[in-house]
């Protein structure tokens, strides 16, 4: 398997250069405790844990001591940790890159003998003993049922259907994915079953043969591909899933070497407050693809079009294993051209989410164009088979090509929706909620409501002062 294979080299290429220096203090160079753990925290120990995907521990200085030089040759060459968006830091939330002086201070540590220091200059400031649900224990859980996995040379593609239909009207701000077997997990896709589309004996379909039935719906929204972590809506967002809907989802697993089980699971966290920003995704999909055999540089261009002023919040590419660079640039109606997004690899073991830190406003009408380019050719590392013939298709040998822009409309809801744990509150119970609120409750409530919606709120917060009028 291709994962295997790079953890292979990569854990090769780590033995040779071991650090087996004996450890001395430099006077006033970086300690461990004070300058490095604090960096590793923030930085690597995200993915280098315990039930992770990284190679290798680094959690404590005996887990890092011997793969010092490795590392710093790694951080040196910004190779690590992985970011593969381009841009300064700070325009993600979620940008794991080395400021130059953090760069250096792990140099200079290395190259000082790895000072230990001071155990009391650091602490910890995260709990990583967190393997199941890194984003914190989901409000309601969807389970799928346990199948085997069995040794092949096929990519393993399988439809799993959900032991229950969903038990209220939930509103949802965030998924997650939980597998038993993840390093065989290519991707996960949910989807919610038509009501009149029966469920499959023992809740499991074959995947290799004609998709199955779906609806549009929440659920699409929770998806899962490698280097995928929690996924949470813009602030203010959220999704409904039905009362009685019917998940399922479409699993695709990397091939097996040996017989192993999966039991999948789904997290909802549940959204609580006032929910204003619909949720929006433009999706730039080609299904039109033709890799001649050594071709270095296949380029494919797919344009969409905002229907309505927005604010994108993050970015998504999808490729398989020959996916070489991506690029997302925006045509505005006053005829000015930008480029918001560049990733110049693409790496099939890190598809994420690049949340801005600043939401991107687009106008009406803005025309986005995602250009996506692919490597056929020999040169390229991670690809099966230079001499075929590629196309697009759902499997690890074919090739895909999608780019996802995810926004929230300027317009907001007609009127206050207001959920608590997931449950949106009726008329009644929406007019005693903001009657409940104190006068700082409501302040620090109204900014998030137009004016129309705020006159709304504040006639029903003003009722309960003087009864004889009504809202």
């Amino acid at each position: 398997m291709l994962s295997e294979l790079r953890s292979i080299i990569i854990l090769t290429f780590f033995t040779g250069l071991i650090c087996s220096d004996v450890c001395s203090e430099t006077p006033n160079s970086p300690t461990y405790f004070k300058d490095i753990a604090p960096i590793f925290e923030e930085h690597c120990v995200t993915c280098h844990r315990p039930g992770e995907v990284a190679p290798m521990s680094l959690l404590g200085y005996s887990q890092i001591r011997p793969w010092a030089k490795s590392i710093k040759e790694q951080v040196v060459k910004k190779t690590m940790p992985p970011f593969h968006a381009t841009g300064p830091i700070g325009q993600y939330k979620n940008d794991l890159r080395l400021t130059e002086d953090e760069i250096t201070v792990i140099s200079d540590w290395v190259d000082n003998n790895c000072p230990k220091g001071n155990s009391n200059d650091f602490t910890r400031t995260k709990d990583w003993s967190i393997e199941k649900w890194p984003g914190g224990e989901p409000d309601y859980i969807v389970k799928f049922p346990r199948h085997e996995l069995k040794p092949s040379t096929n990519d393993p593609y399988v439809y799993l259907f959900a032991l229950d239909e969903i038990p209220e009207n939930y509103w949802v701000r965030g998924f997650a994915w939980h597998f038993d077997s993840r390093k065989y997990a290519h991707h996960a896709i949910a989807y919610e079953l038509p009501e009149d589309a029966p469920s499959p004996p023992e809740f499991i379909y074959d995947g290799h043969k004609v998709g199955f039935p779906k609806r549009g719906g929440g659920a699409a929204a929770a998806d899962y591909l490698p280097g995928a972590l929690t996924r949470f809506l813009p602030e203010g967002s959220a999704l409904k899933i039905p009362k009685g809907a019917r998940i399922y989802a479409i699993f695709h697993y990397a091939p097996t070497e040996e017989t192993v089980w999966d039991e999948p699971e789904l997290g909802f966290y549940l959204a609580d407050g006032n929910i204003t920003k619909p949720f929006r995704r433009l999706d730039l999909i080609t299904e039109e693809i033709t890799i001649q055999p050594g071709d270095a540089h296949y380029e494919k261009i797919i344009k969409g079009t905002f229907q309505e002023d927005g604010y994108i919040s993050d970015y998504h590419v999808h490729m398989h294993n020959r996916g070489k660079s991506a690029t997302v640039n925006l045509h505005y109606p006053d005829g000015r051209d930008e480029r918001i997004f560049f990733m110049p690899q693409f790496n099939f073991d890190w598809q994420r989410h690049y949340y801005l830190t600043e939401p991107k406003f687009v106008p009406k009408g803005t025309v986005a164009e995602f250009v996506a380019v692919w490597d056929n050719s020999a040169d390229n590392p991670f690809n099966p088979d230079p001499t075929a013939t590629v196309k697009y298709g759902v499997f690890t040998r074919n090739e895909m090509g999608n780019a996802n822009l995810t926004y929230t409309p300027v317009s907001q809801m007609k009127i206050p929706l207001i959920v608590q744990n997931g449950i949106e509150l009726d008329l009644a119970a929406l007019k005693a909620y903001i009657e409940e609120l104190t006068p700082n409750e409501l302040t620090a409530f109204l900014p998030d409501l137009r004016p129309d919606q705020v006159e709304i709120v504040t006639k029903i917060w003003n009722s309960k002062n003087n009864p004889t009028k009504k809202p």
